[in-house]
């Protein structure tokens, strides 16, 4: 079922993307197995007309993650590095991944602003979860 889900998720925004011009994008987690923020941030969210991030959750069987978007604006008074930055959740980006061998998700965000970074929030029995992003360039 959540196969189906992703695959639908993944259609809509392919098409969507499918005459754009991919902006920067790549590997924002990989092999993450604790609660905290992605190693990297997609660091030009102004500049993109649309960013789709994929969760993907590899586990030995019994482990799960909650895994969110975060998105931080920076200022004098925020940095919006991992140890200090003030990153909030995305609405509605909070992905529980479960079971089996592997598990995946994506979310779409339309209009993309400041940084970006995933979040684990939860995650439990020895799973491990890497996180992608790709965007496409205004006016394509």
């Amino acid at each position: 079922m959540r196969s189906a889900r992703v695959l639908s998720i993944l259609l809509v925004l392919g098409a969507r993307l499918a005459s754009a011009v991919i902006c920067p994008g790549g590997e924002l987690a990989s092999n993450q197995t604790a609660t905290g923020l992605s190693a990297e941030q997609l660091i030009d969210g102004d500049h993109a007309r649309a960013i789709a991030v994929a969760y993907h959750l590899t586990t030995g069987g019994g482990s799960s993650a909650t895994v969110e978007v975060n998105l931080c604006c920076p200022s004098s008074e925020n940095d919006c590095s991992v140890a200090t930055g003030r990153w909030v959740a995305v609405a509605g980006s909070s992905v529980a991944l479960t079971g089996g061998a592997t598990d995946a998700g994506a979310v779409g965000i339309d209009n993309p602003t400041c940084l970006y970074r995933t979040r684990v929030t939860a995650i439990a029995g020895g799973g491990n979860v890497d996180t992608t992003v790709r965007c496409t360039a205004p006016g394509q």
